[in-house]
């Protein structure tokens, strides 16, 4: 997605870019924008490259034509494309490993705290499924970071750590990880670097897999601790609702319910869900591969804590938790002050509509980014119809009678976006043309 702004003497009637021989047109054009001058000056871009099968350098622009009849032309640089490959690196399998059930553990680390890394290696060591092998893919440690990696893991062969001089953040050091995944990998579970697993916990995953052939991927419930232990939570869904049967893909490509430590999922998944998509907004590895693997066969549910997940300071997201709440609780609980005026009611309501106006643009971003890179990923029609419900209006009006139906909730996610969709409309439908024609 190409975001950006662009200002004229008039209001932008036409926004593209140009990919070397191809025209990629403005999904959106004359967005409202705070952070510029001229307000509704924003647009974006959606651009598909096909997969590319040799290597080529690409000039990129950008175009723009305005209602006054001015045009506007701007390089914007050369993008260098190259063919997709998985990491080659050699993973020598032990020999002690049967290669015909082979789990492979892909953990991500950046300057692990010692105590609570020994104890999450210890736990992957006493798991009672013995078939393993765990890829350890350091994302640019400081040296005393790698020390303490190599130092707990102490030669250990089924371990094979691979140290990076590029920091790509999480999302794309996961990425990287399951490309390293060997070919004989026939499961393939995700961990972090300081929860703890009960020694039962690929043991109970694995086995659900091997009773639902169709089942692409299976998650746990987990205990949520502090980092001395202490428990603050004996289930991750306390209030939160779990969506993960094949009806719900519509509310998971909402709200994501599959915490990727607690995943094991088969690895001929790897298929569809690598390479990841750019990460565009607050986009996790973890949404994207429980839609896909939704979407293609099915995820199944493990009811009860197999591992616990540690809530520190150092946590790239921590634990949520909501309950059921109406619209007018939201709206109640927004205006709640002790020192209500109408000064005070109207500011927020103006912040509230600016809010819910730039929602879609801004807090579901990595929605957008999910909805439409499963669809290059040849999903069957239903899978197609639940994701896109997320991207209209009447698709979100379904979405919103299923969670009102059962009393369930999205903290009114679906809400947020309905209304920001329908403020768009109604601002690029009604309020820009009529501005357009009185300042005429």
């Amino acid at each position: 997605m190409v975001d950006g702004w662009i200002i004229g003497k008039s209001a932008a009637s036409a926004i593209h870019l140009r990919l070397g021989d191809k025209i990629f047109n403005a999904s959106e054009k004359n967005i409202f924008r705070q952070d510029v001058s001229a307000t509704f000056s924003g647009f974006r871009i959606p651009v598909t490259v096909e997969p590319v099968q040799e290597e080529k350098d690409t000039e990129v622009s950008l175009h723009a034509a305005f209602r006054d009849g001015s045009v506007f032309e701007q390089p914007l640089g050369v993008v260098k494309f190259r063919k997709w490959n998985k990491q080659n690196v050699r993973i020598d399998i032990p020999a002690s490993i049967d290669r015909e059930n082979l789990l492979v553990i892909c953990m991500t680390t950046y300057n692990p705290d010692r105590e609570l890394f020994q104890r999450q290696i210890e736990s992957i060591r006493n798991q009672t499924f013995k078939n393993w092998l765990c890829i350890v893919s350091d994302d640019h440690s400081s040296e005393a970071g790698r020390s303490v990696i190599r130092e707990v893991l102490n030669g250990d062969g089924r371990f094979f750590l691979i140290e990076h001089e590029e920091n790509k953040g999480f999302y794309h050091n996961f990425e990287r990880c399951l490309e390293y995944v060997p070919e004989q990998a026939k499961y393939i579970a995700l961990a972090d670097q300081d929860d703890y697993w009960y020694p039962n916990k690929l043991e109970e995953c694995v086995g659900v897999l091997k009773r639902n052939e169709r089942c692409q991927l299976v998650y746990c419930d987990m205990r949520i601790v502090d980092r001395e232990g202490n428990v603050l939570s004996d289930t991750y869904w306390k209030h939160r609702k779990n969506y993960y049967k094949p009806d719900n893909l519509d509310l998971l490509t909402l709200a994501n319910t599959v915490t990727g430590a607690a995943s094991v999922f088969r690895a001929e998944l790897l298929e569809d869900i690598l390479p990841f998509p750019p990460r565009y907004g607050e986009l996790f590895h973890d949404h994207w591969i429980a839609v896909i693997a939704s979407a293609k066969g099915g995820i199944e549910y493990v009811n009860q804590p197999l591992y616990d997940y540690v809530q520190t300071s150092r946590n790239v997201i921590g634990h949520t938790d909501f309950g059921y709440k109406t619209i007018g609780d939201s709206v109640r609980e927004y205006l709640k002050t002790d020192a209500p005026n109408i000064r005070f009611i109207l500011d927020k309501i103006r912040k509230a509509v600016v809010g819910l106006y730039n929602y879609k643009h801004r807090n579901a971003r990595h929605i957008e980014a999910i909805v439409y890179n499963a669809l290059l990923r040849d999903l069957d029609p239903r899978s197609r119809e639940l994701i896109l419900r997320s991207q209209s209006v009447t698709g979100l009006m379904k979405v919103h009678r299923k969670v009102t139906k059962n009393k369930e909730t999205l903290n009114n996610l679906q809400f947020y976006l309905l209304f920001s969709i329908l403020l768009n409309k109604l601002t690029h439908n009604v309020w820009l043309p009529l501005r357009g024609w009185v300042g005429r």
